[in-house]
């Protein structure tokens, strides 16, 4: 069922009548989870804004997200519908692969932009970050 379907199922559930069934608490659990997938999107989209906001107006920033394929989706749907982009980046800014198979190694080559940050820009030193 979907997510109204199953929601609609569970609320017909009376603890104090019987048991769940198996089928009711698989149910439950896909609905957990599907929320909790969302706001580990929702947290790390928070965390991006916090560092963000913490630089000096108008200082460029590179976001390096390190993360699941889903969580990376939805934190990048949601930085270009706000009129970020990719602009000037290898790959549309996207380091990895989308999927991967169970033996294969997680380890990954990054590109030369990423190796060394301080060549992206000016990093301020830390006492002008105490600063602000």
């Amino acid at each position: 069922p979907g997510y109204g379907e199953a929601f609609s199922e569970l609320s017909m559930f009376d603890p104090e009548v019987r048991p769940s069934t198996r089928r009711e608490r698989v149910l439950a659990k896909i609905l957990v989870d599907a929320f909790q997938v969302r706001l580990v999107s929702l947290a790390a989209i928070l965390k991006v804004a916090s560092v963000v906001a913490a630089t000096r107006l108008g200082d460029p920033v590179i976001v390096v997200l390190y993360a699941g394929a889903d969580h990376m989706k939805d934190v990048v749907a949601f930085w270009r519908s706000q009129g970020f982009s990719h602009i000037g980046l290898t790959g549309d800014g996207f380091v990895g692969r989308q999927s991967w198979k169970d033996d294969q190694a997680r380890g990954l080559d990054l590109p030369a932009y990423l190796l060394k940050l301080q060549s992206l820009f000016p990093i301020p030193s830390v006492a002008c970050m105490e600063k602000k």
